[in-house]
């Protein structure tokens, strides 16, 4: 009994222990799997940490490659500096303007180097008040890098900003420099404020040229209206017609100038004779040159054929204007040449050189420089010196850029200045006429030409003998006489100012004595329009006046005049076609604009009805649609406009409707305008103020005989 106590006593004990044992076991199970999962937390935490460093570490390196990019391509310059002043990151700019790294030097020392002292102690100045006071400090400068090659000395602009950096404490830390080139807004504002000026001056020099010929226009009224004498009158109305003249002109540059300045500047081409333009040109200005006693030699080159294509009008603007500019500028007795080259050709399109020489007063370096300017003249003086509205080289600049070529100027002070422009012109089409004199023996005329001038003696010897005909020369009348009695001349060109004789004593001593002719057939040369010359003059016995520059076409027209005429007697004026039976209706709103048109047609006989509106415009053409041969129709009218007129018009069942010619009459002459007039379905289009020689076009065009 004891010993099986004693045995289970043990077992119990064993049993025990075991447990313990097993407890302890669990206990450590349990720890390590909770040391487990917390390693694994640990673990994660570590990855995630990784992570986290990994990914800022990218971020990092992509601020750096950020920043980096900023600063090799931020246009501005920006230097971030420390407290000491020196240089811990700056833009590529910077590096490059100072041609050095300029990363751990002395801002000072590195500004002081390229910009001097002057601007040195202005930034140190801001500087110093920015570490002081802790708040951003800005200024604008102009700055002369000394460090830029070939001594160039362009000034730079810069609108500078200092701000204070701070670290993670609040405590200063440094300061960012940002420095922005405002070089080109600076040059904006300066040239926007010339612009302004030059305007301004321009808007008080235009009331001075307009107001002048104004004066004139009402001053000579008033006395033309007072006086009762006829020459007084017409002296009044000569100045009347030159000032009118001069303000239209005024007003067609600026037209002119307000369509380039917009855009809408256009050329019209069309076939025209060189030498016709030209000569129109100069007449512009013959009279302002035969009062101050200039001569004028032209030149053209007989490679230049005799008809073009291009826009005719605007070639003789630029030419007027040049030409103009000369006289203006040239004293008196002086010279001017005018030289037309031929440059070369390519596919049809002619290269040409127009050059305007003179001996005036000359263009100095500086005023070249402003010379093609807008509303700009060479000196600010010249306008109260010599007038001009300082557009006619601006426009002409346009018109000869637009014509495909270039302008521009050779000249010194006090040597005179030639004035170059080239333009490309088209080949005409049209075959080239033979100029052939009207009588079938033109190689028997014989031409004696009288003139102490041997460039001109030279120029017509040449163009007389390369018509065909026999032509001898004289330097002065006592040569003139000796050939004469010698010889049996048929055509006698007579400077109508020559030494010693004058060419109308010489005239009639070769009518009275010499001569064997029942009547001279003399052409009297001058400078001077014949409408200038004493009566007495020409009741001399001169047969016609011809005005130099001579030409070609001229010299062979007036001898193919007379000689196709056969002696006919001198008519001054141009003949004046009769247009009875014929009548038209005018559509005009304002009184004196009807009065000038009645007046200017008065002695074309042609019958004229007219209508005060567009709507009375069309009634009276309903009541009648077979009386009127053509319109001339006002494009601003009360109740219906010119447009409405003529689009109601041409809709009416009418056969009239559809034929009959309708003429814009108006002040509107902008292309637009006149492609606007054609599109409302009119025929043409006459600008106001009214061209006398246009309007005869016009009727000749619609009412004229046609050559069969």
């Amino acid at each position: 009994m004891s010993c099986f106590n004693t045995v289970n006593s043990s077992r119990v004990q064993n049993n025990g222990v075991r447990f313990d044992l097993y407890r302890e076991l669990n206990d450590l199970k349990h720890k390590y799997a909770k040391l487990q999962k917390e390693y694994e937390k640990v673990l994660c935490l570590c990855r995630q940490a990784e992570s986290m460093l990994l990914f800022h570490e990218k971020e990092k390196e992509k601020q750096m490659r950020h920043t980096q990019m900023l600063c090799e391509n931020c246009p501005d310059d920006i230097v971030l500096l420390d407290k000491n002043l020196t240089v811990l990151l700056c833009t590529s700019s910077v590096n490059i303007r100072f041609d050095r790294e300029v990363t751990g030097g002395a801002i000072l020392d590195i500004v002081n180097d390229a910009f001097g002292e002057d601007f040195m102690y202005q930034l140190e100045r801001g500087l110093v008040d920015v570490l002081r006071t802790g708040e951003a400090y800005s200024f604008d400068t102009k700055l002369y890098n000394r460090l830029m090659k070939d001594g160039d000395k362009q000034a730079f602009y810069f609108s500078i900003r200092l701000s204070p950096t701070f670290d993670d404490y609040g405590e200063l830390s440094g300061i960012l420099i940002l420095a922005h080139d405002i070089t080109q807004m600076h040059n904006a504002n300066v040239q926007a404020e010339q612009a302004t000026r030059a305007k301004s001056s321009f808007l008080a020099n235009m009331s001075h040229e307009i107001r002048t010929p104004l004066n004139a226009v009402i001053g000579m009224t008033g006395i033309g209206i007072s006086s009762s004498d006829i020459d007084r009158k017409n002296y009044c109305l000569h100045k009347i017609e030159e000032a009118s003249t001069h303000l239209l002109g005024i007003i067609n540059d600026i037209l002119d100038m307000s369509k380039i300045e917009a855009n809408k500047f256009e050329l019209s081409t069309e076939e025209f004779n060189f030498e016709k333009m030209l000569q129109r040109a100069i007449s512009v200005v013959h009279v302002r040159m035969d009062e101050k006693h200039q001569t004028l030699s032209v030149f053209i080159d007989k490679s230049i054929p005799k008809t073009l294509i291009c826009d005719d009008q605007r070639l003789a603007q630029i030419i007027t204007n040049l030409l103009g500019n000369a006289v203006k500028f040239t004293p008196e007795c002086g010279s001017i040449s005018l030289k037309a080259k031929f440059l070369h050709e390519r596919d049809g399109v002619y290269k040409l050189q127009i050059e305007v020489t003179d001996t005036g007063i000359g263009i100095s370096p500086e005023q070249k420089s402003r010379l093609f300017n807008s509303f700009q003249q060479a000196d600010c003086n010249t306008a109260r010196k010599f007038g001009g509205t300082g557009l006619g080289l601006s426009i002409s600049k346009s018109i000869v850029e637009m014509m495909g070529g270039e302008i521009w100027v050779d000249s010194e002070p006090g040597k005179g200045s030639t004035f170059c422009f080239t333009a490309n012109v088209k080949k005409s089409a049209a075959k080239k006429r033979k100029c052939r004199l009207h009588p079938a023996n033109h190689k028997t005329l014989r031409v004696l030409a009288v003139d102490e001038d041997r460039d001109v003696i030279t120029f017509l010897e040449e163009n007389i003998k390369g018509f065909g005909m026999k032509c001898d020369t004289a330097l002065n009348g006592e040569d003139a006489l000796r050939l004469a009695e010698n010889n049996n001349y048929d055509v006698f060109f007579i400077k109508w100012k020559l030494p010693k004789i004058s060419g109308v004593e010489l005239e009639q001593l070769l009518s009275g004595k010499v001569c064997k002719n029942d009547r001279l057939f003399v052409l009297m040369i001058s400078s001077a329009d014949w409408s200038a010359l004493e009566d007495k003059d020409i009741k001399a016995g001169a047969y016609k006046f011809i005005q130099t520059p001579l030409f070609s076409s001229t010299v062979f027209d007036v001898i193919n005049e007379h000689f196709g005429k056969k002696q006919q007697a001198v008519d001054t004026h141009a003949e004046i076609p009769d247009y009875s039976g014929n009548n038209i209706l005018l559509a005009e709103d304002i009184e004196i604009n009807r009065e000038i048109v009645l007046s200017l047609l008065e002695e074309t006989h042609l019958g004229i009805d007219c209508a005060e509106n567009g709507s009375e415009a069309v009634h009276m053409f309903c009541e009648a649609p077979e009386k009127y041969k053509m319109i001339f129709m006002d494009v601003q009218m009360p109740e219906m406009d010119g447009f409405e007129a003529t689009q109601y018009i041409r809709s009416l069942e009418l056969p009239q409707a559809k034929s009959i010619p309708i003429i814009a009459m108006t002040a509107n002459v902008f292309s637009e305008d006149v492609e606007r007039c054609l599109a409302s379905g009119m025929n043409g289009h006459i600008g106001k103020p009214l061209d006398y020689n246009r309007m005869m076009e016009v009727l000749d065009e619609y009412l004229g005989v046609k050559e069969q």
